[in-house]
């Protein structure tokens, strides 16, 4: 870890949440935390919830001066049937090891599954009541709060579960009643629930049987303690400036940018080949709509890429726009790669529609790259001219414009028969066979 690292938990924050976790989010879970409670922060899928709950973690715990704040990935628990056992677990770890408290936890499990037993008809004949299960369940948890009470009394605890709208929908939904029935509420205790909440709602639609989304908005509710917070999709300057949500998407570049820049570090000897590379990466990203989930494989698959293309000496100045398009496409578009890849005529139509589309988004969303200076002009020219020049060649390996539209066909031609790029990757007459046996072959070459 570097200096930069170890000194701020916030020094990867290109989204800005160090504003909206100081300024917003720790103050409203400053003031449930007295009471205790349950809150829920949402945000669709990919938009960094995850990493907004480890930079909550953190800052709680350096604020606090202790070790409070745990998560809980409640996905990897959901093989289990009781999310008490993940729960309890982790509060061992911040409470440190309490022989009443494990001994208090082990009594519900036991008598959740005694719980559980009578509810199986042919085992209602069987007396349950002996020595193992000779308290309540209501009970043994009355008993478990109260011991945990104390342990909080001086030192607050703050319990984030990430991933709870991945998990089974049966799961989910029972890690939410224990929450409710065990734990709601419990003073100097808060429950921090990052969700996407309109999967969510769909999970509680499912084990209820509920017809609506509202239905679902409505019983989620009631395990809350406040409303549901929306994590901004901007940072607070872009809010300021009052920019479309779309914008949220200019990040792209940024973010990617910083996940890989230890890739141009290690590379010396491709660095300009790398940053084309990633620039036009970013910007495909960008246009595709693809949220930071994308970010890690494209992160992992430059790497991987960046070994194979060198070790067949593939990887250029010239080529390295045109690998970081297919990259892209493979992981955003499968369905159009693998007809490239196969040589058919559908796919060249998919991806002529699909850089009309980016043509037009490039337009609504501005540029892709901050454009700082000379450099950072030309490369944003660079890629447009490269996105263009892409579509047009995917038009001109459309079978039916052969015959169907000579002329058009005929104008792109003298247009692109000059071009440096046209005799760089082999296209000679620019006719449809040779480029379709081109991507074939370039196609070959992504993982």
């Amino acid at each position: 870890m570097n200096k930069q690292e170890g000194d701020d938990i916030f020094y990867d924050d290109l989204l800005d949440r160090k504003q909206f976790i100081t300024k917003k989010f720790a103050p409203c879970c400053s003031a449930l935390l007295g009471r205790g409670g349950v809150l829920a922060v949402h945000a669709p899928f990919g938009y960094g919830k995850s990493k907004f709950a480890q930079y909550y973690k953190e800052h709680f715990n350096k604020e606090k001066n202790t070790n409070r704040a745990i998560i809980i990935d409640a996905f990897l628990h959901d093989y289990t049937d009781n999310p008490f056992i993940a729960i309890h677990k982790s509060i061992g770890e911040l409470v440190g090891y309490d022989e009443e408290m494990n001994k208090l936890g082990r009594e519900i499990l036991k008598a959740s599954v005694k719980e559980v037993l009578s509810l199986v008809p042919i085992l209602r004949k069987f007396n349950l009541s002996n020595k193992l299960f000779e308290r309540s369940l209501e009970q043994i948890i009355k008993q478990y709060i109260e011991r945990l009470k104390k342990l909080a009394s001086n030192k607050p605890i703050t319990i984030i579960i990430d991933e709870l709208d991945r998990c089974r929908s049966d799961y989910a939904v029972c890690f939410l009643e224990r929450i409710k029935h065990y734990f709601r509420p419990v003073p100097n205790i808060l429950f921090i629930l990052m969700i996407n909440k309109d999967h969510l709602f769909q999970s509680i639609k499912y084990v209820y049987g509920m017809e609506n989304k509202e239905d679902a908005a409505s019983y989620f509710e009631k395990f809350l303690s406040y409303r549901i917070i929306e994590l901004p999709l901007l940072s607070e300057e872009e809010l300021k400036k009052g920019q479309s949500v779309e914008k949220e998407s200019s990040f792209s570049y940024n973010m990617l940018q910083s996940k890989i820049q230890k890739l141009i570090e290690n590379n010396k000897e491709n660095e300009q080949s790398c940053s084309m590379f990633i620039e036009t990466a970013s910007a495909f990203l960008h246009a595709l709509d693809l949220n930071y989930r994308y970010h890690e494989q494209v992160d992992i698959s430059i790497d991987i890429h960046l070994k194979v293309l060198k070790k067949a000496q593939l990887f250029t100045e010239d080529t390295a726009r045109r690998y970081a398009y297919l990259l892209v496409l493979s992981l955003g578009r499968p369905d159009i790669f693998k007809m490239l890849q196969e040589g058919k005529n559908e796919g060249h139509e998919l991806a002529y529609n699909l850089f009309t589309e980016i043509e037009s988004k490039f337009c609504a969303y501005g540029n892709h790259i901050p454009v700082k200076d000379e450099n950072g002009k030309k490369a944003e020219e660079d890629i447009r001219g490269f996105f263009n020049y892409w579509k047009d060649i995917h038009y001109l390996a459309i079978e039916e414009n052969v015959l169907k539209k000579p002329n058009e066909r005929t104008e792109i031609v003298d247009k692109l028969k000059d071009r440096r790029e046209t005799q760089i990757y082999g296209f000679d007459a620019l006719d449809t066979q040779t480029i379709k046996r081109q991507f074939v072959s370039w196609t070959q070459n992504i993982l």
